[in-house]
């Protein structure tokens, strides 16, 4: 009679949804005895007393209980990570990704039925070695970021900060701090909030050794302020849950940057500001430099290929210099009628031209003592850019139909996804204009040259998906899946890996499914991008399945999408009643619509 332990702790749905998987395959066979484990800091746990043991690799970090497991003189022992690690497989002892336990654990199971042997290499996946102290180590802070981060916490003068971490260095922990409130494990961290309910910030570590509680327990005991989780396990199950769990911010262990880290807090507590996510080293630097560029007067370039975020960066240097800045304008230049430039860009009189019923300020005038953000400024063409120029150069200019001029004090952000210095060389964009705007310029890498913030780009998108739709659904998706996506070129960028994200969530919904599997589109792995991408295109009979199994309700669709799907109902014959308890609204909005044939639900 076999014996199989399946030793994994259950703080989370991922670790639950981990055991279910298991429990699921054993259950198929009746000759192997297995139990279940959840107790990972028993160290009377005894290895030798089973044939196979199945760890995850968070679970083992007690040293005693990581050498018994190694040392073991019967069982075989399988470790698993989230990691998107290589294989280590000796004899008895293997280390791989969980997603491969996943795949061949039932031919695994089927072998030994046939054989009476766990045969390991059937769970391995053979591409190199990994050294799991090593991977371990990595994923830790050192004793000299935590006194940089915990001097630079001190200094803040925002109000009381929690700082939970069980790595935090002993010696620290007993110092007494000003603004500051340690904490290295779980109830300490709890007595802190009881004691201290108006906290302005908690900065919270996800995982705890010895316990089963999480920082997301922390997390949910707070009445008020900011909340940044940090990691050495930023796999997409960690950061979903922490957006999930009203994170403000996920900060990554990985490649960890103390400056990333204060850019985050500088930011965190403004109203608007956008959400950039990334743990890639010149993003990061990024971050600094929007910070640099928001307190300049300098006019600011933005180059990148499009849906990398563009706007996004202008934005957040507009939030930054909000305190100095009246607006922000926005215009795409491209396409921009020859006729209406000059009515754009600077205004026009009531009578200037046929049309002008009424005076109009200017995008210069209106974005006076603001932002005016140029949105592809390499498609404009040349007789628009000489005209751009002289305004830029003056500032000033007049409307159309008016002599009177009028100066400007202008903050300009323009952005291109067009390589200028190759245009000037061919003489489509002016090379007086160009270095006239270059006042100072931030480059946005493609998803491509940033493979590492896609996990968690696609947890982030995964819970906004959720979010926007109110659905009570989890979603999860494999280290097999996740690898499609890190080999894929991202012709569209982040816009399209959201783009791709939304249609897997779609896609699993309607199959009843919790996996999401990805649909890379064929013929563009090599593409740049140079074109927006389409959004996601949510088909009529794709609706009401959703509908219908109230999987999403209509609140989560916009306005024009439920009068389309109302006119498509109604040219099926669906009658009026169906039609409104399906989209849970009344029968008279819907004859409001038929008869009066309006754009906008009331």
């Amino acid at each position: 009679m076999a014996k199989v332990a399946i030793w994994i702790s259950t703080p989370s749905t991922n670790y639950r949804q981990r055991i279910a998987m298991f429990r699921a395959e054993l259950e198929k066979h009746k000759e192997i005895d297995f139990q279940e484990i959840n107790d990972t800091n028993n160290l009377e746990f005894d290895p030798d007393n089973y044939d196979l043991v199945f760890a995850h690799e968070s679970d083992i970090r007690n040293g005693d209980i990581e050498y018994k497991l190694k040392h073991t003189a019967r069982a075989k022992v399988v470790i698993f990570t989230g990691f998107t690690a290589e294989t280590c497989l000796t004899e008895t002892y293997l280390i791989t990704q969980y997603s491969a336990v996943t795949q061949n654990l039932a031919a695994f199971l089927q072998h030994y039925r046939e054989t009476g042997v766990f045969e390991l290499q059937l769970l391995a996946k053979p591409d190199g070695v990994i050294n799991l102290i090593e991977q371990a180590d990595h994923t830790r802070l050192s004793a000299e970021q935590f006194n940089e981060i915990i001097t630079y916490l001190n200094s803040l003068k925002i109000g009381k900060i929690l700082f939970a971490d069980d790595d935090i260095p002993p010696d620290r922990l007993k110092r007494h701090y000003q603004h500051l409130l340690l904490a290295d494990n779980i109830p300490r961290a709890l007595d802190i909030i009881t004691q201290t309910p108006d906290l302005a910030l908690a900065i919270i570590d996800i995982n705890f050794a010895n316990t089963r509680q999480t920082g997301f327990d922390i997390s949910k005991a707070m009445k008020s302020g900011k909340k940044i989780m940090l990691t050495g396990y930023d796999g997409f199950a960690e950061c979903l849950q922490a957006w999930q769990n009203k994170a403000d911010y996920f900060v990554s262990k990985h490649k960890f940057n103390p400056e990333h880290l204060r850019s985050i807090i500088e930011l965190i507590d403004l109203p608007n500001m956008p959400i950039i996510i990334s743990k890639n080293k010149q993003m990061q630097d990024n971050w600094q430099k929007i910070k640099l560029y928001a307190g300049l007067k300098q006019d600011i370039l933005i180059t990148g290929e499009n849906g990398t975020g563009k706007e996004l960066a202008a934005r957040a240097i507009y939030e930054l210099g909000r305190k100095k800045l009246k607006g922000f304008v926005a215009q795409n230049c491209a396409g921009i009628p020859e006729t209406l430039f000059e009515g754009i860009m600077f205004g026009y009189v009531k009578g200037a031209y046929t049309g002008a019923y009424c005076d109009k300020p200017g995008l210069f005038e209106a974005a006076d003592k603001g932002v005016l953000f140029l949105d592809e400024i390499g498609d404009m063409p040349l007789f628009q850019q000489a005209k751009l120029l002289r305004a830029l150069q003056e500032k000033h200019c007049s409307r159309l139909g008016s002599a009177v001029i009028y100066s400007f004090d202008t903050k300009l952000i323009f952005a291109t996804n067009k390589g200028l210095h190759s245009m000037m060389d061919e003489g489509l964009f002016r090379m007086d204009l160009y270095y006239r705007m270059i006042g100072a310029e931030l480059r946005i890498p493609p998803l491509r040259e940033r493979a590492e913030d896609i996990e968690m780009l696609s947890a982030f998108f995964v819970h906004k998906f959720i979010t926007s739709n109110m659905l009570s659904r989890q979603f999860s998706i494999s280290a097999t899946q996740l690898e499609i996506l890190k080999q894929y070129s991202f012709p569209g960028n982040i816009r399209e890996l959201e783009k791709i994200i939304s249609q897997a969530c779609i896609n699993a919904l309607l199959s009843g499914q919790s996996d999401l599997i990805v649909q890379i589109p064929s013929g563009g792995n090599n593409t740049p991008a140079t074109l927006q991408t389409n959004p996601v295109f949510f088909g009529f009979e794709q609706l009401i399945n959703l509908l219908h199994n109230k999987i999403i309700n209509s609140k989560g669709l916009s306005a024009q999408v439920k009068v389309d799907l109302i006119a498509y109902l109604s040219n099926q014959g669906t009658d009026t009643s169906a039609i409104a308890n399906l989209l849970g609204i009344t029968e008279q909005s819907i004859r409001n619509i038929k008869s009066l044939g309006k754009k906008t639900l009331p």
